[in-house]
């Protein structure tokens, strides 16, 4: 068992994706989706940017891994992708990859795209788009957790009395 975390930088519902019924984390962090396997957790802690440094966004633990296109044909996902229309859960859907008839990467038009819908290097306008894709793409896989901490989007902050080294970030739980 392996103990990864990160800093949630932005948590609207994207990644991690905590709706209908399941949480998932389908985009960002490529190196944790490839590197982790089932019965690993990963923290997700907040950041100092957002005045929530030291509070614990989510703590997950993985039961399922599969790849981008067995999530974009599983049923059970249908309602993950999203609907910029529909309500906060619907917009910020995660499944957003798959491959076309092709074999080529395509992204629906979601919380990672430019307003008329086209794909956009999230955060980096002369990222180019083909690198992008590599990035977000270098691994096909993505998680389903059970989710322990917390119990609804509400913050908590945790007494520190355990310093943990996980994936290169300091966190305290």
């Amino acid at each position: 068992m392996k103990l990864f975390s990160y800093i949630v930088a932005h948590d609207y519902g994207f990644a991690p994706n905590p709706f209908f019924g399941v949480c998932t984390l389908a985009t960002c962090k490529p190196i944790i989706r490839r590197t982790a396997t089932i019965g690993d957790w990963i923290i997700g802690t907040g950041s100092s940017k957002n005045r929530k440094q030291g509070s614990i966004v989510y703590v997950m633990r993985i039961t399922e891994k599969m790849t981008f296109n067995e999530y974009w044909r599983d049923e059970r996902f249908l309602r993950k992708r999203p609907n910029l229309r529909g309500s906060k859960k619907q917009a910020f859907g995660d499944n957003i990859y798959f491959k076309d008839h092709s074999g080529h990467w395509q992204q629906l038009n979601s919380h990672h795209s430019n307003k008329d819908g086209t794909p956009y290097p999230y955060r980096y306008p002369s990222f180019p788009r083909s690198l992008y894709f590599k990035v977000q793409t270098s691994t096909s896989k993505w998680f389903n957790f059970y989710r322990f901490l917390p119990d609804s989007h509400e913050k908590q902050t945790f007494q520190t009395d355990v310093l943990c080294r996980c994936s290169k970030t300091w966190v305290t739980i």
